[in-house]
C-alpha cells in the first residue's frame, strides 16, 4: 500500500473528495471552514492529510493527532461535531490555492502524483465556494 503525508486540507463536498493545497497562510483552512458551513462539507483532515493508494484508487484520511480538528484563525483549534467530520474519503480533485490572478480559460490539468483533475483557484475569491460546488456536481466543461 502506497501512503503519502501531504501538506493540505481535505474534505468531502456532495460526495466528492477534495484535497486543497497551497502555501502556508493562503487560506486552506479558511476555505474548509466556508465549505463546512456554506456547502455542508465534511472535514477529513486539516493542514496535513494522509493519502493512501488502495486497489488503484487514492483515499484521504486524517493523521491521528489532528483528527476532527480545524484551525480557525482568530479563534484557535476547533473540535468539530461528529456530523462535520469523517475518517476517510475518496480523492476526486486536487485544488491548488494561490493569491495570484488566474487565466480565464485554463487548459485541463491532472495532478501528476495522484492522477486526478487539478484545478488552480484564487484564495478568498467571492465565487470560490460556487466553483467547488460546480466540480462536486459533475458539471460539464467545453
Amino acid at each position: 500500500m502506497n501512503t503519502r503525508l501531504v501538506h493540505g486540507t481535505s474534505l468531502i463536498v456532495r460526495g466528492k473528495g477534495f484535497l486543497i493545497q497551497g502555501p502556508s497562510a493562503v487560506g486552506k483552512s479558511d476555505l474548509a471552514l466556508r465549505l463546512l458551513y456554506e456547502a455542508d462539507g465534511i472535514l477529513i483532515s486539516d493542514d496535513y492529510t494522509d493519502v493512501k493508494e488502495i486497489d488503484g484508487k487514492w483515499q484521504l484520511s486524517s493523521p491521528k493527532a489532528t483528527k476532527g480538528i480545524l484551525e480557525v484563525r482568530g479563534l484557535g483549534l476547533v473540535v468539530l461535531p461528529d456530523h462535520q467530520k469523517v475518517e476517510t474519503g475518496p480523492l476526486d480533485f486536487v485544488i491548488t490555492l494561490s493569491d495570484s490572478p488566474l487565466r480565464r480559460l485554463p487548459e485541463p490539468e491532472q495532478c501528476s502524483i495522484f492522477k486526478v483533475p487539478l484545478y488552480s483557484m484564487t484564495s478568498f475569491e467571492p465565487s470560490l465556494i460556487s466553483k467547488i460546488l460546480v466540480l462536486a456536481n459533475n458539471l460539464s466543461f467545453l
